[in-house]
């Protein structure tokens, strides 16, 4: 690491009970009503590390700046006290609610130059996601699929005075993965 080299952390944790929890019931074709799911308990973890200035310094342009970064969240939302039309729920995940995500990348400026009041950056981005299984209904008896997905970036950036420009191309999902980014539970 270079003296500039920063690393920045966030850690949080959380428990949550929610008392007369609605959740959706079908009754036909694009039909739900509320159903009160009596209660539930949601907890978690979320975790993130940054980089800032690895291998380049702020003031120097002859090395490239790289900003490294990962982000972990844990989630558990579970049916506490749930019986609908004779079927006891209780411990079971809540649908909908993937219990581990993982997003990962880095930032790369290869360029970045002050000249008077013009700014110009040059940067690169790559970037990974991960969400774990989830349940899709009630029962847990049908989950949607775990997926990864990759994704890339590149921007030029221009500053002087009051005018920002800013130009950039992004490739979204480049392994081209079937996913199911929401769900409607039941």
């Amino acid at each position: 690491f270079w003296p500039d080299a920063k690393l920045s952390y966030q850690a949080s944790a959380f428990y949550m009970r929610v008392e007369d929890k609605l959740v959706a019931r079908r009754v036909g074709p694009d039909s739900y009503i509320g159903l009160n799911a009596g209660a539930t308990t949601h907890q978690g973890l979320e975790l993130s590390v940054k980089g800032q200035n690895i291998l380049g310094r702020r003031r120097a342009s002859y090395f490239p700046r790289i900003q490294p970064f990962v982000t972990y969240n844990y989630l558990n939302t579970r049916f506490e006290d749930f019986t609908d039309r004779g079927e006891t729920y209780d411990g079971n995940r809540m649908p909908g609610t993937a219990p581990h995500f993982l997003k990962a990348g880095i930032r790369v400026i290869p360029y970045q130059q002050l000249r008077g009041n013009v700014h110009h950056k040059v940067s690169w981005r790559f970037r990974t996601e991960y969400r774990a299984a989830m349940p899709v209904n009630d029962e847990n008896s049908s989950k949607a699929a775990s997926y990864q997905l990759f994704h890339t970036g590149l921007q030029y950036r221009l500053e002087t005075g009051p005018l920002h420009l800013e130009l950039s191309a992004r490739a979204r999902n480049l392994t081209d993965v079937l996913y199911a980014s929401m769900i409607v539970p039941n």
